[in-house]
């Protein structure tokens, strides 16, 4: 079931783009689109703050996530993680007029490892 709200294209790769939804908006997106959601549908997606992410690469989708709202900052989404004996935090930051920028964080570094930026457009 496709419910996300905007669709990000990357501006250093042509070929990733990113499917974002904020899960406080996925019942009325599913009803504007005729979509009935279950109970527990309800449940989950209701309550939450938070961005739901899927990324897609040549068109066969990579990843997905829930990443959280950063209370100090409301432009800014993260996700966390542990790998090779290092933290990750991936950070999405959306401004209003439609840019993002996607950053990777390694142990607490207050400079990105990486990070890229790109365009979003709302899905109709």
């Amino acid at each position: 079931m496709i419910l996300k709200s905007s669709i990000c294209f990357r501006s250093d790769d042509s070929e990733i783009f990113d499917l974002l939804a904020f899960t406080k908006e996925v019942e009325a997106v599913a009803e504007a689109k005729g979509i009935t959601m279950t109970p527990a549908d309800r449940k989950m997606f209701g309550r939450l703050d938070s961005l739901w992410i899927v990324t897609y690469n040549k068109g066969v989708k990579v990843g997905e996530g829930m990443m959280t709202h950063d209370k100090n900052n409301t432009d800014d989404w993260y996700d966390d993680a542990q790998t090779e004996g290092h933290k990750m935090r991936l950070v999405v930051s959306l401004s209003p007029a439609g840019r993002y920028r996607r950053a990777v964080y390694l142990d607490k570094s207050s400079t990105p490892r990486t990070e890229g930026y790109g365009k979003c457009q709302p899905i109709r």
